[in-house]
């Protein structure tokens, strides 16, 4: 295998610390060539600015040893646009009645129109930029592969997989239509592709069940060498920490509510947040943190760079990933739940997750209910409790090793040269690599 293809929705760009980031790193020495084909995210919220996301665009980039290619589709847009002009509810949120409720699904569905327009975006800019036959494709999600099996049938790829790291019809939880259509994709893309790896377990259950087929489990990982450094704190106010993506499904709401019942036991306590977070949610967190009057016990520090995310969990002592009990976060095998493992901080997630079955398996922190009151509970007994908090520490730590992400990067890739050997290569020149139990929690 000479030519590795990655096809992606997420800017890479953008939004570092990726998974695929740590796939390129690790597999870039096993391949001649890696080109990876990424969607642009639109931010930019002015007139001008909206017209040019509406404009196909590519870039192209370095992206360590493998070059990308950043694509601004056709009738590409700030993500829920028309919610958000309309001030209706995030599409995380519950559901309203009556007119709000018609008229947010009404747009929701609109949203297909530019979503249909990612499959000939990635498709053209494969044959203008990319060019040339790939031995394997990697796709991240169901129009990703639906690239691949077009390029399959067209001569340009030989083995298409199918790198499972989200349940993607969750993001469309006010249209029934969307979430049923993209179902419908994933599961029509996964029974062609040639080999299905999952980030978690309770994703792989839920494809196995989808489509019959097998589903190795690879999670995602984390640098140890990167996030030890943290282990090593300075001296700090108690902190409750906050890394990544920030949105309406990330449970900082329900984190600034539970503070004023937090600073009942422990006065000094803050809630630190750190990553993205667009205009609109910054000013709900900005609104909620005025009407529960923690604005002392609260601290956001906007999107940071990877290098420095151990600073900010040296001064840290719990970390959180209690995000909304919504589809899309039930099944994600999040990054940052590692990270704090391996930072040496006890996690508290929400229950009937996949960070649940992570936490409770490792012995690394407590799951609850998504609840102010229940958060708090949790929040002061780990604090509190210093014997249980070193305990979840300790049992962190040493769970953490089992995610370097050389090692299950190399998984990854023994299943990929399994598969691709199999199909393409005489019996004598099968490649015999380890292929590593599935992770099961």
């Amino acid at each position: 295998m000479r030519r590795l293809l990655i096809v992606t929705e997420m800017d890479l760009w953008a939004f570092p610390n990726q998974r695929t980031h740590h796939l390129v790193r690790h597999l870039s020495p096993k391949f001649d060539e890696i080109v990876v084909l990424c969607c642009s995210k639109v931010t930019d919220r002015s007139f001008v600015g909206q017209l040019k996301g509406l404009m196909m665009r590519t870039q192209v980039l370095p992206l360590g040893d493998a070059t990308l290619v950043r694509i601004n589709p056709f009738l590409n847009h700030v993500e829920s646009l028309g919610l958000t002009m309309l001030g209706l509810e995030s599409p995380y949120s519950e559901r309203r009645r009556g007119v709000r409720r018609v008229v947010s699904s009404i747009l929701s569905n609109i949203g297909c129109v530019a979503e249909f327009a990612i499959l000939p975006s990635l498709l053209l800019t494969f044959l203008l930029r990319a060019r040339g036959r790939f031995d394997v494709c990697i796709a991240e999600g169901p129009w990703e592969a639906a690239l691949g099996m077009i390029l399959r049938r067209m001569g340009y790829l030989k083995l298409l997989v199918y790198d499972d790291i989200d349940f993607t019809p969750g993001y469309h939880s006010i249209s029934r239509f969307r979430r049923n259509y993209r179902l419908l994709m994933e599961r029509w893309s996964m029974k062609s592709s040639d080999l299905i790896t999952a980030v978690g377990d309770l994703l792989a259950e839920l494809r196995h069940k989808l489509t019959g087929k097998p589903v190795t489990v690879v999670p995602n990982g984390v640098d140890l060498e990167h996030f030890s450094r943290a282990q090593k704190k300075v001296a700090h106010r108690p902190t409750l920490v906050y890394t990544g993506n920030v949105a309406g499904w990330a449970g900082i709401d329900l984190a600034i509510e539970a503070l004023p019942l937090i600073a009942e036991r422990i006065s000094d306590i803050r809630l630190l947040v750190v990553g993205f977070s667009s205009p609109e949610y910054s000013a709900v967190m900005e609104s909620l943190v005025e009407k529960s009057g923690v604005r002392g016990h609260f601290s956001y520090v906007g999107q940071k760079e990877y290098r420095e995310l151990p600073e900010f969990l040296r001064q840290s002592d719990i970390g959180l990933a209690v995000f909304r009990p919504v589809e899309v976060r039930k099944y994600a095998f999040s990054l940052k739940v590692i990270e704090y493992m391996a930072a040496g901080l006890p996690v508290i997630v929400t229950c009937g997750t996949q960070s649940e079955r992570v936490v409770e398996r490792y012995r690394c922190g407590e799951a609850i209910d998504f609840d102010p009151q229940a958060f708090a509970d949790c929040a002061i007994r780990m604090i509190l409790d210093r014997e249980r908090y070193h305990r979840y520490v300790e049992n962190g730590i040493r769970a953490s090793r089992e995610f370097a992400w050389p090692a299950l990067v190399e998984r990854e890739y023994d299943l990929i040269a399994e598969s691709y050997a199999q199909r393409f290569c005489s019996a004598g020149n099968i490649h015999r690599g380890e292929v590593h139990k599935p992770y099961a929690a």
